[in-house]
């Protein structure tokens, strides 16, 4: 069964029953890396396929800025570049592309050995498609606008208004963006997954991420960067950046569709 990559290490937790500390690990849960597997796991339904029909010992990654993970073996299919990761060594050679995030991720990837055809975007554009908003449930929450920040930016906001946690369950954090007017945040995927639902999003500064990331999915977007908010405030007034372009139809088609002993050409 070919094995979906998503970034969720478990962290330490610290319980103090009994005034004592036990030490325990729970896994992050960060929604926008949990989406990947699920999206694909519902694309293959649309084509009457199941996980277990997949290619054995394959290890696939989609979204998310997992790059340094990939080895020489491994497909993948709009994953990006981390920007925190960039003076890493990388060795791409091997691996099999088949899109990626943005043009950034491209010609990185480029300089190091890759072979990456220009076929653009983070899956989780389609989120919309695959998860259609009438069947996701109700909102956590609704308002005029959604904070959704970055995982490592959330403990600064927690308890804020109109702030989503990025830790809560997948379908409540789709549900509540797809149901937003407006999403402000530093979560790369609250935009993404806004912008899928045709939500206006701004992005923010984050406090622990570089611009690489945002940046290279604004241009797998057909975008330049986009003006980023250092508060809320302003990124009501900043409003909608210009709206994404895409061939959504190319990246469907560009998904490893042969690992599942079918071809790019079946109808979705």
């Amino acid at each position: 069964m070919v094995d979906l990559y998503a970034w969720n290490p478990r962290r330490p937790v610290m319980r103090g029953p009994l005034g004592r500390l036990i030490p325990l690990r729970r896994p992050v849960n960060n929604f926008g890396d949990l989406l990947g597997p699920q999206l694909v796991e519902r694309m293959l339904a649309s084509r009457g396929l199941r996980m277990d029909q997949g290619a054995k010992n394959v290890r696939l990654f989609s979204i998310g800025s997992v790059m340094h993970e990939v080895g020489n073996a491994d497909h993948v299919w709009g994953s990006g570049v981390n920007g925190k990761e960039v003076a890493r060594d990388y060795t791409v050679s091997g691996a099999q592309f088949h899109a990626v995030r943005g043009h950034l991720t491209k010609a990185f990837l480029d300089e190091r050995g890759g072979s990456v055809p220009e076929v653009y975007g983070d899956p989780g554009i389609l989120t919309a498609r695959y998860f259609p908003a009438a069947n996701l449930g109700r909102p956590l929450f609704q308002s005029d606008y959604t904070i959704v920040p970055n995982l490592h930016d959330y403990r600064s906001m927690a308890g804020a208004p109109n702030v989503l946690n990025p830790r809560a369950p997948l379908l409540e954090c789709l549900a509540t963006i797809a149901t937003s007017r407006f999403v402000v945040g530093s979560s790369l995927h609250g935009l993404v997954v806004a912008e899928s639902y045709g939500v206006p999003a701004r992005r923010m500064v984050s406090s622990a991420e570089p611009d690489f990331k945002y940046d290279d999915y604004y241009s797998g977007t057909g975008r330049r960067p986009q003006q980023a908010a250092f508060s809320v405030e302003e990124a009501l007034d900043l409003g909608a950046p210009d709206s994404p372009e895409g061939d959504h139809e190319r990246l469907i088609s560009s998904f490893p569709w042969h690992l599942w002993g079918t071809d790019q050409a079946s109808g979705s």
